[in-house]
């Protein structure tokens, strides 16, 4: 919607500088006797035109100073413009393949964890949907920042000590991934 009034408004400056004088493009397209819907349709077309790369070099035929400064000032914004939508797009989707690695890399940290710990299949598919929740959660939330809980241990211990125990939930030795110690933070790789 923004686009539609952004080339309406742009239309009437058009217009407004073709009218202008009689060496306007309104004069040159021979469109000065038009009709009114007609004269808007062409300078809504004649704008729009203007806005593309490709179509730049009409603007050299041009043959009044103002139409020829304001096709360079739109030109110029037009250029920006899309360098700024297109910069915007390419940050969104290197946000999304960092997401995406983040989240294979911590699903795969808690498959080996699993394997190593040999937890029961019933625990670790509760502990895989924590943490794919939790990571779905935290890109809604913070825009694909920081994607873990800051402790992801609180709400890990309480399946760990009914599966293995109280004293499993806070055991060194029962959080242990690929050798290291930590706690289950750093088994999830956040530690």
């Amino acid at each position: 919607m923004g686009t539609i009034i952004m080339i309406h408004l742009l239309a009437c400056f058009w217009f407004a500088l073709g009218k202008g004088s009689t060496r306007g493009w309104i004069y040159q397209e021979r469109i000065d006797n038009a009709s009114f819907g007609d004269q808007y349709l062409v300078s809504f077309q004649w704008s729009m035109a203007r806005l593309h790369p490709s179509t730049f070099g009409e603007n050299m035929s041009l043959e009044t100073t103002r139409e020829r400064i304001f096709s360079i000032i739109v030109s110029l914004f037009a250029l920006c413009g899309g360098g700024v939508f297109i910069s915007s797009i390419t940050n969104t989707m290197a946000q999304l393949q960092a997401y995406r690695q983040q989240r294979t890399r911590k699903l795969w940290v808690i498959r080996a964890y699993v394997r190593e710990n040999h937890i029961s299949t019933q625990l670790s598919v509760r502990v895989k949907k924590y943490v794919e929740k939790s990571l779905g959660r935290k890109l809604r939330e913070q825009h694909a920042a920081e994607l873990v809980p800051d402790d992801p241990r609180l709400p890990i211990r309480a399946p760990v000590a009914l599966e293995f125990g109280p004293t499993a939930a806070t055991s060194r030795s029962a959080c242990r991934v690929s050798g290291e110690s930590g706690g289950v933070s750093r088994g999830l790789g956040v530690g």
